[in-house]
């Protein structure tokens, strides 16, 4: 069944006001009656309802019979081909487009309205153009199936909600262009284990929207520091009888997150909440956070650093699990040129790499201990 167009002409460009019909793809035209199309108008996408749609002052058809269409949402629509001359997306233009998994926008885009892209369950991955220079509030709110989104290097403004209940979202890059971004930006991003930004961004009110694990990478003039973030929940206790509340924090992420503010990080501030961490957080997560610190000692102290070791040292098969689950030869090798391994946990961690089947692993901790054995027993590995 083919598409009907809506459209309007103004000033000599063409602007689609309604895309109505039931096929899984369509493909706009580059230009109406000789005019480019240089917008999709708002709702342009948002369901099939001919009632919406009714033809109003100065709109036309570019197809003479419209189908028979009224769902209230697109659930049919899977592609959409976009011509290189759309410049704008309007308000709602695809919002409720249930089905559709991926769409390729085109280099010329430059602006988007609100809730663009509101409802898209089913889109996974997006990638915005260059020109984009802000995401307007509820951008992708709801766009619960989507896991990876590429913002574009010069992206300035992230509007409030813009990726509220985004359930699926791992890992997001805020470019250092990025200078505003709006209250409830990632709330109930209840996947995301992977957050990078420009320090001096209001990181602090970002961070506490994050209630689970999350790896922060912040960067500056200095370089970029890796840093761990421990999950935490909070809940209200009401007093009986007075029927008041009281807010009880659970977890040792609430004090990490309050080490990030709207000009910079205290890092000593951060370590200082290391026997919390210990006490409240799985042992693996304790190793990660300490391990990651290490490797990106800004501002690290004599006092925090040995503790950090210690607790590496107290704790070498855990380490080894880390590490393997990351797959994080990098971070072997850190350990490694540290020089403070000693037999017991270069045995301890050559069992988790043999049991984990990794022979790079294997291999680098057999030279470190010497050649086979890193006690005085004979060691050998069949992998």
């Amino acid at each position: 069944m083919a598409w009907t167009i809506y459209y309007r002409l103004h000033q000599g460009e063409a602007e689609v006001l309604r895309c109505v019909g039931m096929d899984s793809t369509l493909t706009l035209p580059a230009a109406i009656d000789g005019c480019p199309v240089t917008r999709l108008g708002s709702g342009c996408f948002g369901g099939t309802s001919l009632e919406e749609a009714a033809p109003g002052e100065g709109m036309r058809l570019l197809q003479a019979q419209p189908p028979k269409a009224t769902a209230r949402y697109n659930d049919t629509l899977k592609r959409v081909h976009l011509p290189e001359t759309v410049r704008a997306l309007g308000e709602r233009c695809f919002a409720s487009c249930r089905a559709l998994p991926r769409l390729e926008l085109p280099q010329s885009l430059t602006e988007l309205g609100e809730r663009t892209f509101e409802g898209c369950g089913s889109l996974t991955h997006l990638e915005l153009p260059d020109g984009i220079r802000a995401l307007p509030a509820y951008a992708f709110a709801e766009c619960r199936g989507l896991e990876r989104v590429r913002l574009p290097a010069a992206v300035e403004n992230l509007g409030r909600c813009c990726f509220y209940n985004c359930t699926h979202l791992q890992a997001l890059d805020l470019p250092d262009s990025v200078t505003a971004i709006g209250g409830r930006m990632l709330m109930n991003c209840f996947a995301l284990e992977r957050l990078s930004f420009r320090i001096g961004l209001n990181a602090g009110a970002l961070l506490d929207e994050i209630e689970g694990v999350v790896r922060v990478t912040a960067r500056d003039d200095q370089g970029a520091v890796t840093m761990v973030l421990p999950e935490y929940s909070y809940e209200y206790d009401e007093l009986i009888p007075a029927r008041q509340f009281r807010a009880v924090t659970y977890g040792s992420g609430g004090l990490y997150r309050g080490c990030f503010s709207d000009r910079d990080i205290d890092f000593l501030l951060y370590d200082t909440y290391f026997y919390e961490c210990k006490r409240d957080d799985p042992p693996e997560l304790a190793a990660e956070l300490a391990l990651d610190r290490l490797r990106s000692p800004r501002d690290l102290r004599p006092g925090p650093e040995a503790e950090y070791w210690a607790f590496l040292l107290e704790h070498p098969a855990v380490v080894a699990q880390v590490l393997l689950r990351a797959d994080d030869l990098v971070g072997l090798d850190f350990l490694l040129s540290a020089d403070k391994l000693g037999r017991t946990q270069l045995d301890a961690m050559l069992d988790a790499a043999e049991q984990a089947g990794n022979v790079r692993f294997v291999s680098r901790l057999l030279d470190a201990a010497g050649g086979g054995t890193a006690s005085g027993a004979d060691k050998s590995f069949d992998l």
